[in-house]
């Protein structure tokens, strides 16, 4: 039960950051275009 509990907040921080991620590439690509 713990680690499952582990399991989604690190998925939830995964998600966090990929969407920050495709945020920033997305910018970048617009200032390079």
């Amino acid at each position: 039960m713990h680690s499952n509990k582990q399991m989604s907040h690190q998925g939830k921080n995964k998600y966090k950051m990929t969407s920050h991620i495709s945020r920033y590439d997305q910018s970048y690509l617009q200032q390079r275009t």
